[in-house]
């Protein structure tokens, strides 16, 4: 929470300092929040991200072997 107290004072002080529109300020660190907290969820996932690759991965090689029954082979019948 600190953090947070730390961005809008500073962007306080852009305001008094170089009188840009407090909207325009409060309105970027809210957009700049959003896109953190995105990118956070995001990247929480890439864990599962990589066991899902893997897990992929083991089923298409067995989906792959080839089966000791073929019912197309002639010669089994």
């Amino acid at each position: 929470m600190i953090f947070l107290g730390v961005v809008f004072w500073v962007g306080s002080v852009v305001i008094r300092k170089f009188g840009y529109n407090p909207a325009d300020v409060f309105i970027a660190i809210n957009i700049i929040f959003s896109a953190a907290m995105g990118t956070g969820v995001a990247l929480s996932n890439i864990p599962s991200i990589s066991k899902a690759k893997q897990s992929a991965g083991q089923i298409f090689s067995i989906i792959d072997e080839k089966s000791a029954l073929d019912v197309r082979d002639a010669s089994q019948s």
